[in-house]
């Protein structure tokens, strides 16, 4: 929500620009000039948001010191009770979804060992690519490649497998009622962050 209140509060200090101190006009600028970039070129990647939100926040804060003087105090103290909120939701969060990984990394790899360490393995799916890291690593030594549809043509999502040339293919839920013969698919188990996922009938 920050994120998009430092467009606004960017537009204010430009307006309230002879009342606003002016190194701080200078810096808001500057910081407004990396999100910029950063949503042009980077498109909101989990990892650079890292960068995005200090950024912003620094453009709300300064807006706030600088047009909203009495008040900004108030405003900041706010503000960062909100964060510390965020952050204890994110900690809990990341504590309890370790074990839950752990679990599903070990069912996966229970269930990989049965194929040998040379195959080639591609999940078919219509989630975030990142929820499926902990499988790939439980995959390792074997070569995997995550293929999200959602981000692919009909004709790139061909030509993605025809190029890997997977030996086996694991279908997510929604995926593999798209398959051919779903009929003959065999249910794996239920993953963390993933869900249920699906392999042809030998």
């Amino acid at each position: 929500m920050i994120t998009y209140l430092s467009i606004p509060a960017f537009f204010v200090l430009l307006l309230q620009r002879r009342n606003a101190n002016g190194v701080l006009l200078w810096l808001s600028a500057i910081a407004f000039a990396l999100y910029g970039g950063i949503v042009v070129l980077m498109q909101f990647q989990v990892r650079y948001q890292q960068i995005i939100a200090p950024v912003t926040v620094a453009i709300f804060v300064l807006a706030l010191f600088s047009v909203l003087r009495r008040y900004a105090g108030a405003a900041v103290l706010v503000l960062a009770l909100g964060f510390v909120a965020i952050d204890y939701k994110l900690i809990t969060t990341a504590s309890a979804d370790g074990p839950r990984f752990s679990s599903s990394s070990e069912k996966f790899s229970t269930f990989i060992q049965r194929y040998p360490e040379d195959y080639r393995i591609a999940f078919i799916n219509d989630k975030d690519l990142g929820s499926y890291l902990h499988l790939v690593k439980a995959a390792n030594p074997r070569q995997v490649m995550v293929v999200g549809s959602q981000w692919l043509s009909p004709d790139g999502y061909e030509k993605a497998l025809e190029l890997f040339q997977p030996d086996l293919l694991i279908f997510s839920e929604s995926e593999s009622e798209k398959v051919p013969n779903s009929g003959n698919l065999i249910e794996i188990a239920d993953f963390h962050k993933v869900g249920k996922l699906y392999y042809a009938a030998e």
